[in-house]
């Protein structure tokens, strides 16, 4: 499961400069289209930063109880 939130906490790093000009249709379509034509061909790019990812353990868990 640690490694399903690393994998989205990339692609929202990476995608945050393009995710802050959209609106909330225009993100919906960000991810359906551009997300999955980015990574498709490039995605040890996606690997790379996703295990460079850095998770706080204790706000996880936090999370965890808030958001089971």
């Amino acid at each position: 499961m640690e490694f399903v939130f690393r994998i989205a906490m990339a692609i929202l790093q990476q995608a945050r400069l393009d995710l802050l000009k959209l609106d909330m249709e225009g993100m919906l379509k960000y991810f359906q289209r551009e997300v999955r034509d980015r990574y498709e061909n490039d995605h040890e790019l996606l690997f790379i930063v996703a295990n460079k990812v850095k998770l706080n353990a204790k706000k996880m868990k936090k999370s965890n109880i808030r958001f089971p």
